[in-house]
Order: C-alpha cells, then sequence, then structure tokens
C-alpha cells in the first residue's frame, strides 16, 4: 500500500473524530445554554459547525495573536 494512501486514510479518520468531538462539544454547550433543549435546528447548525472545525482552530488561533 502506498504511503500517499495511507496518509490520506489516516487523515480522513482524524478528521471524522475531530467532527465528532466538535459536535460534542457544541452540542453540550447549547445544552447547558438556554432552556436546555436542542431542537432540530440547533442540531443542524451544530453538525455544519463541525465540519469546519480546522477552520474554527486556525482562526483562534490567529485572533489569540492580535489579541
Amino acid at each position: 500500500m502506498p504511503a500517499r494512501g495511507r496518509f490520506g486514510r489516516v487523515a480522513f479518520v482524524l478528521y471524522g473524530v475531530g467532527i465528532a468531538i466538535d459536535l460534542v462539544l457544541r452540542l453540550l454547550t447549547d445544552l447547558h445554554a438556554g432552556d436546555r433543549t436542542i431542537g432540530p435546528a440547533g442540531l443542524a447548525v451544530a453538525f455544519q459547525a463541525s465540519l469546519f472545525w480546522p477552520v474554527d482552530l486556525l482562526f483562534r488561533v490567529l485572533l489569540a495573536r492580535l489579541e
């Protein structure tokens, strides 16, 4: 198996794990705020936002450097 293929699979799995972790953290944040329920709209927004967790991490680092 070529190393490039292995690297791609590992990167894809790590990205999926990151999505799962970010989704859970966003849902827990929503659960502890407001009326303590998560509706379908909140679930959809949390899922869509969790797809972009690498970009979120990058901008958090960049914003921290500006402050």
